[in-house]
């Protein structure tokens, strides 16, 4: 393309795409168009490209030096998506809000790439917008994926897919991430999950974040009601997972906690032993929540 003399870069897709043309457009310090295809991740709106080893587990983020200049995410388009997509990114906009409040309570960094190279801290408003964020998921969300059933473009589908688009990107990166994504990073290293969603993992990341914090059951079970009513998977079995190794879910808890990724926000001292204890109790957790709502 530099041969070529583009005059800026255009990526149309899922997170995966996206997040490639927005790093190629960081690389060629041209504009970027995006234009998602999927409403399964935040990836659209964000100044981040998340790089993945050959083998799909999880590498490191690229912090670009901007965002995209021009985002269309066209409802026609996005509600011909099949609905374990959109279902992907109402999991992945899910944690903003939760993982924000860690960040801010914690006064840790959010996902903005300064120009000493340190990363900033939370911001008000991104904390705001978060809020926002889960505030549409929970209002909107089971109504939309009941439109998305159909290819059917509603009210509530337009404010979901602003919600899991664009407050999901700009509440994260103002508001910064925890535990929810760390864990889905390590969780990235579980083949048996290759074939899950980054949303998919990332909302099993969040209920891990949740015990790990001692939330109030009524707050976690108003999240299972919200997942369940899209249509996510909760256990780990769900999720795909045949059988469970110790070794390996202690790689992930490990790796969850590398100090390069965002653990750290937590506003409390978290060990791998903590985070291990902690996925194993989620599962058992989510486990007794399918059986009581399947009871009613």
């Amino acid at each position: 393309e530099v041969a070529r003399g583009a005059d800026y870069v255009v990526g149309i897709g899922g997170g995966k795409t996206l997040d490639t043309a927005k790093a190629v457009a960081h690389f060629l310090e041209k504009p970027m168009l995006i234009l998602p295809t999927l409403a399964s991740t935040d990836a659209p709106c964000t100044a981040i490209s998340v790089i993945y080893n050959d083998d799909d587990t999880f590498n490191r983020y690229l912090f670009l030096s901007k965002n995209p200049d021009v985002v269309l995410a066209d409802t026609r388009i996005l509600a011909e998506q099949p609905p374990r997509f959109f279902a992907a990114g109402v999991g992945d906009g899910l944690a903003t809000y939760f993982e924000a409040r860690a960040c801010f309570a914690a006064q840790r960094d959010n996902l903005i790439l300064g120009n000493d190279g340190n990363m900033l801290k939370p911001t008000l408003i991104g904390f705001a917008i978060a809020q926002t964020c889960y505030e549409t998921i929970k209002k909107y969300s089971a109504q939309a994926a009941f439109a998305v059933q159909k290819k059917a473009i509603t009210a509530a589908l337009e404010n979901t897919i602003e919600a899991t688009i664009y407050m999901s990107a700009v509440g994260a990166e103002s508001g910064g991430c925890a535990a929810a994504h760390a864990i889905h990073n390590g969780m990235t290293n579980v083949h048996d999950l290759h074939g899950a969603q980054h949303g998919e993992k990332v909302v099993f990341g969040l209920f891990t974040q949740l015990v790990m914090e001692a939330a109030p059951m009524a707050e976690i079970e108003e999240v299972v009601d919200i997942a369940m009513a899209v249509g996510l998977p909760l256990t780990l079995e769900d999720l795909g997972l045949k059988h469970f190794k110790e070794a390996e879910w202690r790689k992930v808890a490990e790796l969850a906690c590398d100090k390069n990724d965002t653990m750290h926000n937590m506003p409390f001292t978290v060990t791998p032993d903590l985070v291990y204890d902690a996925i194993v109790a989620t599962d058992a957790l989510l486990h007794g929540f399918k059986r009581q709502k399947a009871m009613h």
